[in-house]
């Protein structure tokens, strides 16, 4: 993993994030609120997005769903198969009609211009399309990545959900585990020196310090995230 306290340097460059995005995160994430209760005052376009936002998760989590009851027949399970064999012919037919490129190109320029959102509805407008299981977890590796380090208004749950679906979807993509692992590395050695400051003395803590060597490391050091 690599250090990077710089904020908006080159956001072309797609493994860099900034140290402001990830102290932001971090202050929200600390905070005193519930879990389900936001404070900050969500805008009528926010709304819109967070609708379509589960919109769409919604749909992911149902394709999903398919296939994955272990208690059905064997009949049950060979139409299944069938059905998710269907499912990737037209997400096969589907992609020949995607242009990544455009895609890319847009991305970078809403990147270099701070225009997260629109970052955000291009990943579900790609979603939208149905593209194959490989497309969607990029997509969602993307959009779990935004919520993490540039919109400040996305919750731990948020940016969870959207790493854990790129890797249901792709079980296989190095970025999305590599994203996740960090994003829960980096909470977790935050708590582990909150929990030391509250109490130096437990042993526990000691330990957990002592095996992962974080003593000199601080808890909101920034990390690189990565995707396709």
């Amino acid at each position: 993993m690599c250090a990077n306290n710089k904020s908006s340097e080159n956001k072309n460059d797609l493994h860099n994030s900034t140290g402001k995005g990830n102290l932001e995160l971090h202050h929200k994430l600390s905070g005193n609120d519930e879990p389900d209760v936001r404070k900050e005052k969500i805008t009528t376009n926010d709304k819109r997005n967070n609708e379509q936002s589960i919109e769409y998760i919604n749909e992911d989590m149902r394709v999903l769903a398919v296939g994955q009851n272990e208690e059905k027949g064997a009949e049950d399970a060979d139409m299944e198969i069938q059905k998710n064999i269907s499912m990737d012919k037209e997400s096969q037919d589907d992609n020949e009609g995607l242009d990544y490129k455009e895609f890319e190109r847009k991305w970078n320029k809403y990147m270099e211009d701070d225009e997260f959102e629109k970052c955000e509805t291009l990943c579900f407008e790609m979603i939208k399309k149905k593209p194959s299981n490989s497309i969607r977890s990029q997509m969602h590796n993307r959009l779990g990545y935004l919520y993490e380090r540039y919109l400040g208004n996305k919750q731990f749950d948020d940016i969870l959900e959207h790493y854990v679906l790129a890797l249901q979807f792709d079980d296989h993509c190095t970025d999305a585990h590599f994203n996740l692992a960090n994003f829960l590395f980096e909470q977790g050695s935050r708590h582990l020196s909150l929990a030391n400051e509250l109490n130096p003395n437990h042993p526990l803590i000691k330990q957990r310090i002592k095996e992962l060597q974080l003593a000199t490391i601080p808890h909101d050091v920034v990390f690189c995230c990565f995707f396709l």
